[in-house]
């Protein structure tokens, strides 16, 4: 269960707040993305949309061909090899539940073509045989990066547990 909570929060990263306000959620659907930062909250629904509807395919067209997935408590993977492991973890949970992904961005940052997000995603996972469904909290952090085509693409992620020794 562990491997399978660090792959959902890793797909599922974004947003930040350093000090600041409470989290927002993230931006609404049918608002159209002026600038980056919007066009990066616009991915960041396309990512929810694709949990919600178990569709693996979808969700992995979001990560970098250089993609590193730093999820807690498992191996550091880079590249093609992280982003087929991600597909082939997601299509196993899809198949045996049904996912809803609530996702809160605290904030976003650009610098030119890369930018991070940090925030806090709850994954609910109810199995499709029966079952209690198991709920996993995380914070995520994201770094972006622009392509050439003006797409945004998660080049890094990290996922943890809040809280815990210091």
């Amino acid at each position: 269960m562990k491997g399978l909570a660090a792959l959902v929060v890793l797909t599922a990263l974004a947003g930040c707040a350093c000090g600041g306000p409470l989290p927002e959620p993230t931006p609404p659907a049918g608002r159209a993305p002026q600038g980056d930062a919007d066009a990066i909250a616009a991915a960041i629904r396309e990512i929810i949309q694709a949990y919600d509807s178990g569709d693996a395919d979808r969700l992995i067209t979001v990560y970098a061909d250089d993609f590193i997935d730093l999820s807690e408590g498992a191996p550091t993977l880079a590249g093609p090899a992280a982003r087929e492991a991600a597909a082939t973890r997601l299509r196993d949970t899809f198949s045996r539940n049904a996912v809803r992904l609530d996702r809160s961005t605290d904030e976003i940052r650009v610098d030119r073509d890369v930018a991070y997000a940090r925030g806090r995603v709850t994954l609910t996972l109810t199995p499709k045989d029966g079952g209690a469904p198991t709920v996993v909290v995380r914070r995520i952090l994201e770094v972006w990066r622009k392509g050439r085509d003006g797409s945004w693409r998660i080049t890094r992620a990290m996922d943890n547990v809040e809280g815990g020794p210091p």
